[in-house]
């Protein structure tokens, strides 16, 4: 994932505690303002040792998120979610739960990582300008993973990476391209159907 020369250029800092210090500042930063990014989703599967990457674009703010993925568009407003397939020009409507959210908003899932994650740094490096933060499931047998690696960008506070590795060998990297502050109104996150002339709706909430 890195080249040689981006590893030897690490540093050693802080313990468990500042990285969940780390952590907590990147989840406050994400509440408090409104960002929008594009990103890049690598799932790496073992069995073909093959990448399959796709390019898609996230906006958040606090609870809020949207996010745009091949023809695939998610709204959720704080309390009610749309998912959009452009190509069935169906919207799915449903009342997600908190780890429904921890699954698709960036920012929910970093914020349940401290939840059901015990932090175990012991890397304590910086790489690439990036503080590397390692999390270990507090119950191995339930979860699919068996570690997810957190990197924050050490000048801004924001995450930047979080890669999830799967007990059957594959790999799952979430990478934010160009994280930055935007403005965004409460009516950015609903999905407004007069812009979607025809589109069936269906109702699961």
């Amino acid at each position: 994932l890195f080249s040689m020369s981006t590893f030897a250029q690490t540093k050693e800092y802080g313990n468990e505690a500042d990285a969940e210090k780390i952590v907590r500042n990147a989840v406050t930063l994400l509440k408090k303002n409104a960002y929008s990014s594009r990103f890049e989703l690598n799932y790496y599967m073992a069995s073909t040792e093959k990448n399959d990457i796709k390019i898609g674009k996230v906006d958040l703010k606090g609870r809020f998120f949207r996010i745009e993925l091949l023809d695939t568009e998610i709204k959720f407003n704080g309390k009610i979610q749309w998912t959009y397939v452009a190509s069935d020009n169906e919207v799915t409507i449903t009342q997600p739960s908190q780890s429904d959210l921890q699954e698709s908003n960036p920012m929910s899932m970093i914020e349940g990582m401290l939840s059901t994650n015990r932090i175990a740094n012991n890397e304590k490096k910086v790489i690439a300008g990036c503080r590397v933060i390692n999390f270990f499931p507090d119950n191995p047998k339930k979860a699919e993973y068996f570690k997810i690696v957190l990197y924050v960008t050490e000048q801004t506070g924001l995450p930047k990476k979080i890669v999830i590795y799967q007990r059957n060998g594959d790999k799952i990297t979430m990478t934010f391209l160009d994280l930055r502050k935007v403005q965004y109104q409460p009516s950015n996150f609903v999905f407004k159907t007069s812009e979607y002339p025809n589109v069936t709706i269906n109702d699961l909430r």
